[in-house]
């Protein structure tokens, strides 16, 4: 049960005029209930034959109340609307998913035979009450109006899939794998909302612009060879080609229209890989992909529980394609300790689904695909669009310190982004960098007293190339964020263990009232227990300060948003965690003895993932 507070700033920028601001205050609260449940069936037919089964099962409902106040202003002073809107709702579905796996391996070594048969289904019901009172502003003129309506939603899925792969040794160096696989998904979705008749009291005004029953179908095969060489012990490559052919179908049964799309694509793949002695390691990997449209995306039915933001699909879609890249490189000197880490990706997107904008910037209501758009508020739908890319980079540089006994990492973070959008159908584009540097001192103080400081830096910046009719440009964001970091950590010889974790964030740059800085403090202390102190006791706090706050901000393609969201602050906790460190059969050997992981390695290790 999750109650939660809500501060959103946003600035929307408008072509030839002044941007919209608007500031958004919300409350909600949902109460979440989830079942899962999964098993697996890993058998060995015989020494050449095994099967493996994988069912999962979930099951969730919810109920959801969430209450909205938003102002919008046309610059500072002039005023554009106001609404207060109140969503409820509540919701049951499941899932479930089922892999089988049947491998067959030859006498002649490396000539393998796999047959992998899925199969999913999901289904999820909504019910829904939208209760809202908005107000457009019009020079003396005001504009009112009330949206009081319900929406069942019934939402159900279902796919099927099939996978062959045969791999054939050509030496004893190479050899060829073809692998051919089917897909098929069934998607239905039906929304019925109904307005509230003031002559009888009930919702019983079908609402024929928010009603849809929306049918979509994705049916693909794809046949593809690779090729794998070991060159020699250090180096080893593999590249393939694969070619699919789908079939996209979406049928309105409301609006009786039905809508076909065949695609044929091709999938290179290519990795390069060299290893030497496991402590350098060099990869490169390339691969092409494609994504489909949700069901979402597809609909063509209108969404307005936030009357200032109303959203449509799109049964027109095409899947996106994306060719991805990734280099990864690591080095370990096993005689200095001294490490290296270095990672570059990036992928290039054609049909990407962006959005497409309708924002009225006018004084008088529009009509906007039979939807009538108040002054401010705004309409969008999703297209596909071409141009957008990322890139990003990742440096670490390790090494250890002899006087004191202590070690320094050293990592960089930089990434690169575009994005494109169509606003007031015009296309534009968002262009965002960031940098990042983590400075990390860990030090052994005493036999069993650790130290871990670190500072992370990060400066995030934003261009638009959205030229307006008058030549001039929308205004750049950046903004900057900081953390100090200190965790001191001691251990007894008994296995009792104190430890404390400071940090220090700072914001700038930022809307006004959230350029904060927060301090966080946490806590514990653990004692091990029984005589192989498998087992521990801990006692932590979280939030010592009682200060904890999420601010963020987010850059899109037509505004800037700042949110700064109630979390969870101070609570304590008692733990207790026994190890089960042996079991039946051979166990896969631990790079820490006996399981137990270094003081602080954890914590770096996930930061350094981060």
């Amino acid at each position: 049960n999750v109650l939660n507070n809500q501060d959103k700033f946003r600035e929307t920028f408008v072509l030839n005029d002044s941007s919209l601001f608007n500031t958004n205050k919300s409350y909600s609260n949902n109460k979440n209930q989830n079942h899962r449940f999964n098993f697996e069936i890993d058998h060995k037919l015989d020494s050449m034959n095994s099967i493996l089964i994988r069912p999962t099962f979930s099951s969730q409902s919810s109920d959801n109340y969430s209450e909205t106040n938003s102002f919008t202003t046309r610059g500072k002073l002039v005023n554009r609307n106001d609404a207060r809107t109140i969503n409820s709702s509540t919701n049951t579905g499941y899932n479930f998913n089922n892999s089988i796996l049947y491998r067959h391996r030859f006498a002649k070594k490396g000539r393998t035979f796999s047959l992998n048969f899925t199969q999913g289904f999901n289904n999820s019901e909504t019910n829904r009450n939208t209760l809202s009172y908005n107000t457009f502003y019009n020079g003396a003129n005001t504009i009112r109006d009330t949206t009081n309506q319900v929406s069942e939603i019934s939402r159900d899925g279902k796919t099927y899939g099939a996978n062959a792969s045969y791999t054939e040794p050509i030496d004893l160096k190479s050899q060829v794998e073809l692998n051919y696989n089917y897909n098929y998904s069934l998607t239905t979705s039906d929304q019925k909302t109904m307005n509230f008749n003031n002559s009888t009291g009930k919702y019983d005004k079908i609402n024929s612009l928010l009603s849809n029953d929306f049918e979509n179908t994705n049916n693909s095969h794809r046949v593809s060879v690779s090729y794998r060489r070991q060159v020699n012990k250090d180096w080893n490559y593999s590249l393939g080609m694969g070619m699919q052919y789908a079939e996209l179908t979406s049928d309105n049964k409301t609006k009786n229209t039905f809508l076909s799309q065949s695609f044929n694509n091709f999938f290179p793949t290519l990795q390069v890989q060299y290893s030497k002695n496991r402590t350098k390691n060099l990869r490169f990997n390339y691969r092409g992909n494609t994504r489909q449209p949700s069901v979402t995306q597809l609909q063509d039915v209108i969404d307005n529980s936030n009357p200032l933001n109303v959203t449509s699909g799109n049964p027109a879609l095409n899947q996106e394609f994306s060719n991805n890249f990734n280099l990864f490189y690591t080095n370990f000197n096993v005689f200095t300790f001294k490490n290296v880490v270095a990672s570059i990706n990036g992928s290039l997107t054609s049909n990407k689904i962006g959005n497409s904008y309708f924002l009225n910037t006018g004084n008088t209501p529009v009509v906007v695909d039979n939807i009538l758009l108040g002054p401010g508020a705004q309409f969008s739908k999703p297209v596909n669009l071409n141009g957008a890319y990322n890139v990003s980079g990742f440096f670490n540089y390790g090494f250890p310190v002899k006087k004191p006994k202590s070690n320094i990492n050293l990592s960089t973070n930089l990434s690169h982004s575009k994005d494109i959008s169509l606003v007031n159908g015009i296309k534009g584009s968002t262009l965002n960098y960031s940098a990042g540097q983590t400075i990390r001192y860990t030090i052994n103080v005493k036999e069993r007293f650790d130290m871990n400081f670190a500072s992370t830096t990060g400066y995030n910046w934003s261009k638009y190339n959205q030229q307006t009719t008058s030549g001039t440009q929308q205004p750049n964001s950046n903004y900057f964020t900081q953390t100090f970091s200190v965790e001191p950590t001691y251990t007894t010889v008994k296995g009792l263990s104190i430890g404390s974790d400071f940090d220090y964030l700072l914001n700038r740059g930022q809307a006004a009232g959230y350029n904060q800085s927060i301090p966080l403090w946490h806590a514990f202390i653990a004692q091990t227990m029984f005589k192989k102190k498998q087992g521990e006791l801990r006692l932590s706090v979280n939030d010592l300060l009682n200060q904890n706050k999420s601010i963020t901000r987010t850059v899109e393609q037509n505004y800037i948003e700042d949110v700064r969201t109630q979390v969870l602050q101070r609570y304590f906790m008692l733990t207790f965690t026994y190890n089960l460190r042996k079991f039946g059969g051979n166990q896969q050997q631990s790079m820490f003895p006996g399981n137990m992981m270094p003081r602080g390695a954890e914590r770096q290790i996930m930061r350094m993932v981060h």
